[in-house]
């Protein structure tokens, strides 16, 4: 279980920090307890716990410290890595019942 403490959302209804009493199923951060988050002014996290996430032009996440986003010319995610590990691709298809993600 994740437990959420109030207090822990700035003004603006931002997340400023997290308590984790069971990190099981949290990718990141790894390990319990609370965890800091600060935003900038296109409410991008600017810094979670200890990573510094990236994003490009387009305000796309493309890093949050531990995977790797990829997106194609219209913003579209198209894949995850984790280091050089693809984790998934997606690609948008134009089918008989319209367009779909495969």
């Amino acid at each position: 279980m994740v437990r959420y403490r109030s207090g822990h959302h700035d003004g603006n209804n931002r997340r400023v920090g997290q308590t984790a009493t069971d990190n099981n199923w949290l990718l990141y951060p790894s390990t319990t307890g609370t965890t800091s988050y600060a935003a900038n002014n296109l409410n991008q996290y600017t810094a979670v716990g200890g990573a510094s996430p990236t994003y490009d032009n387009n305000s796309n996440l493309t890093f949050d410290g531990t995977l790797t986003d990829g997106y194609d010319a219209e913003g579209r995610l198209t894949s995850v890595k984790r280091g050089a590990t693809t984790k998934g691709t997606y690609a948008l298809t134009d089918g008989a019942n319209g367009p779909t993600v495969k």
